[in-house]
C-alpha cells in the first residue's frame, strides 16, 4: 500500500497525474481507510483533469468518511458545480 502511495506521489511530482489517479483510486478502492489527504488529492486531480463526475463521486466518499474536514466539503462543492450537479447532493 505504501509503495503505491509513494508511486502516486512520484507520479504527481513527475508530471504524470493520470498515473497518480489510477494508483490512488486503486488504493482507495482496496483500502478506503486512508487519510483525508489521499481522498483530497485524488478528487483534486480528477477535477483538474476535467473528470468532474468521478471527482464528485470520490469527494462524496471523502466527506462521508471525514465529515468535519471542511476543505473536503469545499472541494466537493467545486466538483458538484463542475459536474452540473449544482443542486448538490449534500449527503452525510
Amino acid at each position: 500500500m505504501r509503495e503505491r502511495l509513494a508511486a502516486a506521489q512520484a507520479a504527481l511530482q513527475g508530471g504524470r497525474p493520470a498515473e497518480a489517479v489510477e494508483l490512488l483510486s486503486a488504493v482507495l478502492t482496496e483500502a478506503p481507510d486512508q487519510p483525508a489527504g489521499v481522498y483530497q488529492t485524488l478528487a483534486l486531480q480528477l477535477y483538474r483533469a476535467g473528470r468532474y463526475a468521478d471527482a464528485e463521486r470520490w469527494s462524496e466518499l471523502a466527506v462521508q468518511r471525514y465529515p468535519r474536514a471542511f476543505d473536503l466539503w469545499n472541494l466537493r462543492g467545486y466538483c458538484c458545480a463542475a459536474s452540473g450537479g449544482w443542486t448538490m447532493r449534500w449527503r452525510r
